[in-house]
């Protein structure tokens, strides 16, 4: 605990340290009023990290709820999306007026590119996690799910040639070890049971590892507003031309929609562009260590809106995941000179 307690410390520091840079840049427009303005913005980005926990919570009970309720999995993440961009949009032609007279930087080819790039990478995650939700536990997709740092760790080793510290090649293998138990008793049931979706839970995590690398990189350019809603918008065409060449009905219950609206809402918005938001202010370190705690409050969830209760064997293997991918985060945190983690 005492470990988890200064690597916290470290990455709070680091986050003070590049806000820092950001105010003797941003002083000579706005003056000694920055500083208090910064101070109250990161202490909000703490609540709303934490706060951002529960909306995405109740992500994974809402999607299996609007997948019973008759919506193809593929439809209802797509009609998530198309329910969050008029929203971003707004944020974003809000927030480009209060800086009417601010120099504009000029955004290159390749931040636009990589931009796109994450809503293709966003698009195969909600391809696969509603998937998963349509064909396994809540508690099992969100613990698969929670592999991504995993496949952060690899991206981050081909793209920035970082390599990963040894001290986390040990709970690598615990959390590997973890998702063996827990995939495990649906391997007899072949590929038209759960093993599909906990397949599609694993291969969503990867997705979403390459959605936020490419997040960090084009968010050194590209305004927040402006990110999400780009990004959102080529997720939702792309599942919308995926759901024509399965030849799903684009036509579903009200009762599917109102539930994607509430997606868009608790999920996309509380949820995805809050932690967009906070990362700068608050660190890669605490967002990781937070967003560990889905699979718990999406199982809390599960039981208040279905009743149901992971098995014995599911708890072994989440809690493996879980723990692996904790004290993984907490080394390379540690170690700065071979952070394997994007931050």
């Amino acid at each position: 605990m005492r470990v988890f307690y200064h690597v916290a410390l470290q990455d709070v520091h680091i986050s003070i340290l590049k806000i820092w840079v950001k105010i003797q840049v941003t002083k000579q427009i706005y003056g000694d009023r920055i500083l208090p303005m910064i101070i109250q913005k990161q202490k909000f980005a703490y609540a709303a990290t934490i706060l951002s926990l529960a909306g995405i919570s109740f992500s994974a009970p809402i999607g299996a709820l609007a997948i019973k309720s008759g919506g193809a999995p593929i439809i209802v993440g797509m009609y998530r999306m198309a329910f969050s961009i008029p929203i971003t949009a707004l944020v974003w032609f809000l927030s480009s007026r209060k800086k009417e007279g601010v120099a504009k930087k000029e955004i290159t080819l390749k931040h636009n590119l990589i931009n796109l790039l994450s809503g293709v990478f966003l698009a195969f995650h909600f391809t696969c996690w509603y998937y998963a939700l349509g064909n396994t536990t809540v508690f099992s997709a969100a613990a698969l799910v929670s592999l991504q740092p995993i496949f952060a760790m690899l991206g981050a080793y081909i793209i920035y040639k970082q390599k990963p510290a040894r001290s986390i090649i040990l709970p690598l293998f615990i959390a590997l070890a973890g998702s063996y138990v827990l995939i495990s008793p649906s391997v007899g049931e072949g590929l038209g049971g759960s093993l599909f979706g906990n397949i599609m839970a694993a291969s969503g995590s990867l997705f979403m590892a390459a959605y936020l690398l490419c997040g960090k990189f084009a968010m050194k350019e590209i305004s927040l507003g402006r990110y999400v809603t780009v990004t959102y918008t080529v997720c939702f065409l792309l599942m919308a031309v995926e759901a024509f060449i399965m030849g799903e009905t684009f036509a579903v219950p009200t009762s599917v929609l109102l539930l994607c609206f509430l997606l868009s809402f608790s999920a996309t918005l509380f949820g995805h562009t809050l932690i967009n938001w906070s990362l700068p202010y608050v660190g890669a370190f605490f967002v990781t260590v937070v967003l560990l705690g889905e699979p718990i409050g999406a199982s809390l969830a599960a039981f208040l809106m279905f009743g149901t209760v992971p098995g014995l064997v599911e708890l072994l293997g989440g809690a493996m995941i879980i723990a692996g991918i904790a004290i993984m985060v907490m080394r390379a945190n540690k170690n700065p000179q071979s952070k394997s983690l994007p931050s």
